[in-house]
């Protein structure tokens, strides 16, 4: 009976006989994936990801620079009782606008809030335009906060940004200029002074854009767990399949090469990780594991 090999049987038994060769090779090839790989950027900022000629794009460029609208923080403090206009909720406001001015990268002239010196209450007159802060100081007395509240009422356009239409929420907003360290970076250079007004009084939450890239970064930065701990359950879920190291250590070698190789490319070709595709490496190993059984 004559037997005939498929071309993948006799390619198996080239790579035998040729197995220090291949090994060589492979090895070398391994170390320019990871040579490439060690060049692979990160890039948490969307906007840096964007097709920078687009119009779209382009337009929003030239007015992030004359406004300077990117790396916006928003910190809403809202009392548990009663509206804003209360003197502990307004000193806690004051204690967080001058920390924030306070705060190396801050952009000072978008710094803003019912504290801040920024913001103007505006009043028509018979002589002209009358234009004062909303608070010089903080109000103690009925008679001052009510005057603040009609100082408010008649300069609607700052509700939903200084404070909301029924006084409930108050919010504070400033600009940052971006750091080379990272956003997480600039958070955490704001935190302890928002954090020292956390009390049972007051609700404090974040938002805008530099708070949503610093948790970006974060997640991010767990890749370096994840990563190993999707080796470490494949590997186990192999083993429990086929009750072998063989059976176990053969595939996860091939996840981890076709991982590797995948990296050095994106490396290679300059193509970063960014938050589209920072689930690559565990979607490679899932896959390349899968179909090397």
């Amino acid at each position: 009976m004559t037997t005939i090999e498929s071309p993948l049987a006799n390619f198996a038994r080239l790579v035998i006989r040729q197995r220090r060769t291949v090994f060589s090779l492979t090895t070398i090839l391994v170390l320019i994936a990871l040579f490439f790989s060690s060049r692979l950027e990160v890039v948490i900022d969307p906007a840096a990801i964007l097709p920078q000629s687009h119009p779209f794009v382009a337009s929003r460029a030239i007015l992030e620079g004359i406004f300077g609208d990117r790396y916006a923080l928003v910190v809403s403090v809202r009392p548990v009782s009663r509206d804003v206009l209360q003197v502990p909720v307004l000193e806690k406001i004051q204690r967080i606008t001058t920390a924030l001015d306070q705060t190396p990268g801050v952009v000072k002239s978008t710094l803003i809030s019912l504290t801040a010196h920024r913001a103007k209450a505006m009043r028509g007159t018979a002589e002209g335009l009358e234009v004062h802060p909303f608070v010089e100081r903080i109000p103690h007395s009925a008679a001052e906060i009510t005057a603040l509240r009609e100082r408010l009422q008649a300069n609607p356009h700052y509700f939903g940004t200084l404070i909301s239409a029924d006084f409930r929420t108050a919010g504070i907003i400033a600009q940052f200029e971006p750091d080379p360290a990272g956003y997480a970076t600039i958070l955490k250079r704001v935190m302890p002074a928002i954090d020292r007004e956390r009390d049972a009084l007051v609700e404090i939450n974040l938002s805008g854009h530099l708070h949503f890239l610093a948790q970006i970064e974060l997640y991010s930065q767990r890749m370096v767990f994840l990563v190993p701990l999707a080796i470490l359950i494949i590997g186990l879920i192999h083993f429990e399949a086929f009750r072998s190291r063989q059976g176990m250590i053969l595939p996860l070698l091939t996840a981890i090469l076709a991982l590797i190789f995948g990296l050095g490319v994106m490396g290679a070709m300059g193509i970063p990780l960014d938050v589209f595709n920072a689930t690559t490496p565990i979607l490679i190993l899932a896959v390349a594991a899968g179909h090397a059984v």
